[in-house]
């Protein structure tokens, strides 16, 4: 089936929203996922690249679930209506000019969920008013940071993999232990402080497994890596605002990391 890998995370996404119970990070983590695997077969292909934006403001508003419970039936709903339009068209029930124009009839009440989530973050109580303030003005650096970032990523998503069946390899828990503590060191330098935290709070976590005070489960690797996905995002928001950091600023202010740290 042509599009058989991308019908298959289209209807995980669909599972997912229909057992999702308000504040289930798993579930959360899972839907993003689904978004991210989305997006990279999309990147494969010409025509399905051009609804990348779209795919990228999805896995936003998944990682916004927990944060405003006020807005998860709007935020589901549309997922299951956009889902159902794509499903459709790899079942060939719509053409790909139908596909298009219902996803451009939701348009505004994405551009309404992302921007009423931003104008709630921005509040003092979320991110102190001189959170962002730090950040340093070095494109270079910033773009230095990304890259280092990404790759640290990446080798601690393989070694959790191998953890999974080797729960208690001390030399694979402490890679994973050094790749956020660098990460958490970096972004600390950088004034990035959002980063810091996220990677801050997963290396807390690595330390309690290497310290014997909790074991590796199932459970634990998925909130891990609902934590690399909310990294993975703000990196993303990194490279799309050019590493200039006032037009960081703005837009980390719309990803409310709060929610993460609170329940991990």
């Amino acid at each position: 089936m042509e599009f058989e890998s991308l019908i298959s995370n289209f209807q995980r996404v669909n599972e997912l929203l229909d057992s999702y119970e308000s504040g289930d990070l798993l579930k959360v983590a899972g839907i993003s996922e689904s978004f991210d695997n989305i997006y990279k077969e999309f990147d494969k292909n010409i025509e399905l690249k051009k609804l990348n934006n779209l795919i990228n403001y999805l896995r936003q508003l998944s990682l916004k679930l927990t944060d405003s419970p006020d807005k998860e039936f709007k935020i589901i709903s549309l997922f299951k209506d956009i889902v159902s339009f794509f499903l459709s068209f790899f079942n060939k029930k719509i053409s790909g000019k139908e596909l298009v124009a219902n996803i451009n009839e939701r348009s505004s009440l994405i551009k309404e969920l992302l921007g009423e989530e931003k104008k709630v973050e921005k509040k003092e109580e979320i991110y102190p008013k001189d959170y962002f303030d730090h950040i340093v003005e070095d494109e270079k650096l910033l773009l230095q940071f990304y890259h280092e970032a990404m790759e640290h990523l990446d080798e601690a998503q393989y070694t959790l993999l191998e953890l999974e069946y080797d729960s208690t390899n001390k030399e694979l828990i402490n890679n994973v232990f050094r790749n956020f503590h660098t990460i958490k060191g970096s972004s600390a330098f950088l004034g990035l402080k959002n980063i810091e935290e996220v990677s801050h709070k997963i290396e807390d976590l690595f330390a309690l497994v290497r310290d014997e005070k909790i074991s590796i489960s199932r459970e634990l690797i998925d909130v891990i890596f609902y934590g690399m996905e909310l990294l993975r995002n703000l990196l993303d928001i990194m490279e799309a605002n050019e590493y200039k950091a006032s037009k960081m600023k703005e837009s980390f202010l719309n990803v409310n990391i709060f929610s993460y740290i609170s329940r991990s």
